[in-house]
């Protein structure tokens, strides 16, 4: 019996960290059948920081960008290494603020949000912040 528990443990485990890995036209597809306007399939944000095409970065598909970080959208913002990512958006947010995230208007201002350092960083690391 303590088997068989251990044995569903590591199953629930194993079942709540799988995920898919979307192919771009795979993806384009499924959007596309689940009601998102084709024309609004090219118009997203790149990486962690969802940082915008239009404004921040250059998209492959050669559309016009204002390309203030001097950055290539695929290349440099959906690396492993996210070091160009986080001086793009530290420049984005001195420029604009968290404004400039429509995430962060719709979820985030105006309202109480929870300390995320807690549990994270020790005393020392969380005064220096």
């Amino acid at each position: 019996m303590k088997t068989s528990f251990v044995l569903l443990l590591i199953s629930l485990g194993v079942l709540s960290v799988q995920g898919k890995i979307y192919s771009k036209c795979e993806l384009a597809r499924t959007l596309s059948q689940n009601g998102i306007p084709r024309s609004e399939l090219p118009d997203w944000d790149y990486g962690i920081f969802q940082i915008n095409d239009h404004w921040w970065c250059k998209p492959s598909n050669g559309r016009f960008s204002y390309n203030e970080c001097g950055l290539q959208c695929e290349r440099d913002l959906l690396s492993d290494d996210i070091t160009k990512a986080i001086t793009c958006a530290k420049k984005i947010k001195g420029r604009q603020g968290f404004k400039a995230w429509y995430g962060w208007q719709k979820k985030c201002q105006g309202k109480s949000l929870p300390s995320f350092e807690v549990g994270i960083f020790n005393e020392k690391e969380i005064s220096h912040i």
